[in-house]
C-alpha cells in the first residue's frame, strides 16, 4: 500500500491512483477509507461508473440503501445496459 500511498501524496487530484488506493481499502476491508476515497474518484471524473458502482455497492452493503440507490440511478444512467447495476 505505500507505494501507492507515496503516489497519492505526490498526485493527490490523479484520478487512477485514487481509483486504485479505493480499490486497495476496499479488500483490506477499511470500508469507510475506501467509500470515502472512491468519493475523490467520482469528484475527479463524474463520469466514470467504476467508482459509483463500487461506492453504491459498499454503501449497500452498509445498509444505507436509499444512498445507494442514488448512486447506482447515476450508473444507469450512464450506462443503461450495465448488468451489476441493476442487480441492486
Amino acid at each position: 500500500m505505500s507505494y501507492f500511498q507515496k503516489a497519492l501524496e505526490i498526485e493527490p487530484y490523479n484520478y487512477a491512483v485514487n481509483l486504485e488506493v479505493a480499490k486497495l481499502f476496499k479488500k483490506a476491508e477499511l470500508f469507510e477509507l475506501a467509500e470515502k476515497t472512491f468519493c475523490v474518484c467520482s469528484d475527479l471524473d463524474p463520469t466514470r461508473i467504476e467508482p459509483l458502482l463500487e461506492r453504491g455497492k459498499l454503501l449497500y452493503e452498509d445498509k444505507k440503501f436509499f444512498a445507494a440507490n442514488t448512486l447506482l440511478k447515476k450508473v444507469i444512467a450512464l450506462q443503461p445496459e450495465h448488468e451489476i447495476a441493476w442487480d441492486y
